[in-house]
């Protein structure tokens, strides 16, 4: 059996103890009781490595996404895909290597160039129809399917949407979320790029 190194026993254990925290704010919130853990320490933890627990943890005591805990897992989710990143970095199953990442620069991305715009404009129209409907009183758009476009790429046209709009930035996760989910699609694409895969 292979020995662990300290960066494997961190991950596993700060990810049990992010399970055991996912878990009891799950079943707090699932009761319907405000017992849980505020949603930043669970941010903080997800960030730190332990999105996995924290996501699992609620996902399998808290149910469904709900309008309090859809920060929470967007950040445990765009969490994953960071440590994902650093992880194959870090062991050498994909390093990041910037003469590849010019070298693909070069390459036709037309595909990926016309999937980046389509989302935009979709994530875009999905802020600026919320607002509207916000203000005639209608049915909203959640914001889980906001935070899933911006997830999908569209953190452009949910910044654009944003600001024309001043829609949702009196929300923290939404004024602190959306750029970080810039940057870090940003770092997807180029780490991507180099790797060859788009």
């Amino acid at each position: 059996m292979p020995r662990l190194d300290l960066l494997q026993i961190y991950l596993a254990v700060l990810n049990a103890v992010s399970f055991a925290m996912g878990a009891i704010d799950g079943r707090a919130r699932a009761h319907g009781r405000q017992g849980g853990i505020s949603v930043w320490v669970l941010v903080f933890f997800s960030c730190a490595g332990g999105a996995a627990g924290v996501l699992l943890g609620s996902l399998a005591f808290g149910g469904r996404t709900r309008k309090d805990t859809v920060a929470q897992r967007f950040f445990a989710a765009w969490s994953i895909v960071l440590w994902a990143l650093l992880l194959a970095n870090v062991y050498g199953w994909s390093r990041f290597d910037a003469s590849r990442l010019a070298e693909s620069l070069a390459r036709d991305h037309t595909w990926l160039w016309l999937y980046l715009a389509a989302v935009n404009v979709i994530t875009c129209a999905l802020f600026l129809v919320d607002k509207a409907r916000a203000r005639s009183g209608a049915w909203r758009v959640r914001e889980s399917v906001l935070l899933s476009f911006v997830m999908l790429g569209g953190s452009v046209g949910a910044l654009l949407g944003m600001l024309v709009a001043h829609h949702k930035v009196r929300k923290p996760y939404f004024m602190l979320g959306v750029p970080l989910a810039l940057v870090l699609e940003v770092a997807v694409v180029a780490y991507l790029m180099q790797a060859g895969v788009c």
